[in-house]
């Protein structure tokens, strides 16, 4: 009475766990995400966020300037030593200047390395998926056995375990689409932060930006590096036999280690 539903559920639940490891979230690069939103964000960035980041550049760089007129006047002067102190600081401001001019490129760049290493490992395991075996035969072998009570309980199971399963492969798609909005924020205001690199004090601000953008990028390469090993964990049944049982644990298991790739990138890049 209920098997042909039980074979949809266990069929649907099997091709989920065998197409983890194809997640376009990951490898996608930043215009073809949305490239609406990324449009937008570059807009918020030349005509809102740059012209902040120029004054913000301006103001160390005067300071810079007053720092440098102090330090001729306290060693007695010189033309020879002011002309140099005065092109360290103007070569640093063209460097800076440079920098912010070029935070689209210059993110991009950081984010595109992320993007090698991801397409690498994609290379690796091939089309991204690894075949579960025959675990699907058998599990619809032992639905066409059942009898009626048996039936209604496995229907049971599979109603409560089928909502665990998808909650938290829904819960992975939504971690990897915040990754990318969290990027796409780092874009929009990443030359305000790129400012600060003059400032001896400030720097550091600049500094932890780039480390947490780093981290963010970071981010993804261990989440797709988990998804390929997932296929793999099933396929070999290391949990034990092979039901949809011990794939809601194999669902836990992949929600607790994709949870962790954000504190793990963090700790690698040193970021706060």
């Amino acid at each position: 009475m209920f098997k042909n539903l039980l074979i949809d559920w266990v069929t649907q639940i099997y091709d989920q766990f065998s197409n983890i490891g194809q997640n376009g979230f990951l490898s996608m690069n930043l215009s073809s995400f949305n490239p609406t939103l990324y449009s937008y964000i570059k807009v918020v960035m030349s005509s809102v966020v740059m012209p902040v980041a120029y004054v913000v550049l301006a103001l160390f760089f005067i300071l810079e300037l007053h720092k440098a007129s102090v330090r001729i006047d306290s060693s007695g002067g010189g033309t020879s030593f002011g002309a140099e102190i005065i092109f360290k600081v103007m070569f640093r401001l063209v460097l800076c200047k440079l920098a912010v001019d070029n935070s689209l490129l210059f993110m991009e760049a950081v984010f595109q390395i992320a993007q090698k290493l991801i397409l690498g490992i994609s290379g690796v395991i091939a089309s991204g998926s690894v075949s579960t075996g025959d675990g699907l035969s058998i599990a619809i072998q032992e639905i066409q056995g059942m009898g009626l009570g048996e039936q209604i309980g496995t229907l049971i199971l599979f109603s409560i375990l089928r909502i665990g399963i998808f909650l938290i492969l829904g819960l992975v798609n939504i971690i990897c689409i915040s990754r990318f909005l969290e990027i796409y924020i780092f874009i929009a205001i990443s030359p305000i932060p790129l400012a600060t690199f003059p400032s001896d004090e400030l720097s550091q601000i600049a500094k932890n930006f780039l480390k947490n953008f780093s981290a963010v990028c970071l981010q993804g390469v261990f989440i797709y590096l988990i998804l390929s090993f997932f296929p793999i964990l099933v396929s070999t049944n290391i949990l034990g036999t092979l039901n949809v049982y011990s794939l809601f644990l194999y669902s836990i298991l992949l929600g607790l280690g994709i949870f962790g790739c954000g504190r793990l990138a963090k700790s690698i890049c040193n970021a706060a």
